[in-house]
């Protein structure tokens, strides 16, 4: 029925009033015609329209005063849809219902929302229903993101999104993806994503192209380069039509990392604070790892760490596990300086494990607690350090990698000698201007590493990479990669 059409595009555009007139309307329709069909297809998106209404999210915008709806509704309405779709063999409505279980449940219980979706997956496979499958395949994947950044499901959900022509679902994915390879720090996949996500958004019109761009600006503030990560804020918050979200992550993610590569922890704090209270005031918005890394700073720098902690425990953002290892190392620092040292080992060691896969907030997070570990007396911080400094030092973090030499000296520990890149560059390449990174790319150049390869080893991106290489043809003479690699070869072979 065209009514039911209606109350879905009202939840597409995140428009909830305007989407309980409309289901509200539609089961007063079925109720009047004894229609028991419509009635449970309306009950089931009545579920989801609810679901919406008590978290407002940021596609609606803020409840007013910021407060939360009830959030039993939500699931009551699904469970009556579900257990009436079971009855009357409707399985596209039990999917829908399924949906909103899971959704309600996964900012506070992963294998619920997990057991959920799985189920909804496993109806729409056995009926052939195309679009539930995306949709529950979606799901799946996602739960997947939070419990450790993977991808591979989200993968496979994506190339069954663009073969049922679910291109804005797709795209979606995309910026997932994005956000996961920037959790991960793969800067070449990460800009490859986010720049394919941008330029669907571009094309169809979405609303996911603001946190395209801004995914982008907050890789482009972790390498420190910050004229391109203003530009890009500047951009995303021009094109976020007041969405909170792209806020709090600029701040959270964007200016507070640029803070943190600049060693300006008191200006990062400030910014973490500023994406905090943004999210205060938007019950339901995602989880974050910046949230994680504010109550970390908020326990180092300052007395009130422990309610910071307490306020994210309470909110159920621990399910992300990124937030989770922040959690766990700002707990590790607390045992440290209650002279618990054995405990603090341990929680550092859980926590520590929690991150390893984030290579950025890793050893950023090595770099932060390595502090007061010194201080306190527990852990290995010299080990921590050094693996932090060879991290930073290796895409030019000039700043964070002194901070880890310095911290070093502090813990009486022997500091690696700082390597000079032009002396790597032999002599008759340094004689023609060949540059220290220059030689880097001209060595993988030489060994048949495409520009994307060479990016994602050195931390660079394709663009930059190709300027190198560009600039090394002139430099040389070469015409193409194969005769720049057989000139790299031939210093190496003079006598």
């Amino acid at each position: 029925p065209i009514v039911l059409g209606l109350v879905r595009a009202a939840i597409l555009s995140g428009c909830w009033d305007t989407a309980a007139e409309r289901v509200a309307q539609a089961r007063r329709l079925a109720e009047e015609a004894g229609d028991d069909e419509l009635g449970v297809r309306a009950l089931a998106l009545a579920a989801h329209v609810a679901l919406g209404l008590a978290l407002r999210t940021p596609a609606g915008g803020p409840a007013a005063g910021g407060a939360a709806g009830d959030l039993g509704e939500p699931v009551a309405l699904a469970g009556e849809a579900l257990a009436a779709a079971e009855r009357m063999g409707l399985p596209e409505v039990a999917c829908e219902a399924l949906e909103v279980i899971g959704r309600e449940a996964r900012p506070r219980d992963l294998a619920t929302a997990e057991a959920a979706f799985q189920q909804a997956l496993e109806i729409a496979e056995r009926h052939e229903l195309t679009l539930w499958r995306v949709r529950a395949l979606h799901e799946v994947a996602t739960i997947d993101l939070l419990r450790g950044h993977r991808t591979e499901r989200l993968v496979e959900a994506r190339a069954a999104a663009v073969q049922a022509g679910a291109l804005a679902t797709a795209t979606m994915m995309d910026l997932q993806m994005a956000k996961a390879f920037l959790a991960r720090f793969e800067p070449d996949r990460c800009l490859e994503t986010a720049r394919r996500c941008e330029a669907a958004s571009r094309r169809y019109g979405l609303d996911t192209l603001a946190q395209a761009v801004v995914t982008q600006a907050c890789l482009l503030a972790q390498l420190g380069r910050e004229q391109e990560m203003e530009e890009r804020i500047a951009e995303a918050l021009a094109a976020a039509d007041g969405d909170p979200d792209v806020l709090m992550v600029a701040w959270g993610q964007g200016h507070a990392f640029r803070s943190l590569v600049r060693e300006d922890f008191d200006r990062a704090l400030a910014d973490l604070d500023r994406a905090m209270e943004l999210a205060r005031s938007v019950p339901g918005s995602p989880t974050r790892p910046y949230r994680g890394l504010w109550a970390l700073l908020r326990v180092i720098l300052r007395s009130d760490g422990e309610a910071a902690l307490a306020e994210l425990r309470a909110s159920g953002a621990t399910g992300n596990h990124a937030i989770a290892g922040y959690v766990g190392l700002a707990d590790a620092v607390l045992l440290g300086r209650a002279g618990r040292p054995r405990q603090a080992e341990a929680a550092f060691a859980d926590a520590d494990a929690m991150l390893h896969e984030l290579r950025w907030f890793s050893h950023h997070a090595r770099r932060l607690v390595a502090a007061p570990a010194i201080e306190d007396g527990w852990g290995a911080p010299a080990a921590w350090l050094r693996e932090a400094l060879e991290f930073f030092t290796g895409f030019g973090a000039g700043r964070v990698a002194s901070a880890c030499r310095a911290l070093l000296r502090k813990a009486g520990a022997s500091v690696p000698r700082r390597l000079d890149a032009s002396a790597a560059v032999p002599e008759r390449l340094r004689a023609l201007g060949v540059t220290g990174r220059e030689m880097e790319v001209l060595t993988l150049v030489a060994e048949g590493l495409s520009n994307a390869r060479i990016g994602e080893r050195l931390f660079l991106s394709p663009r930059t990479v190709e300027r190198h290489v560009g600039s090394l043809l002139a430099r040389t003479g070469a015409a193409n990669r194969t005769e720049l690699a057989a000139f790299a070869a031939a210093p190496a072979r003079s006598p």
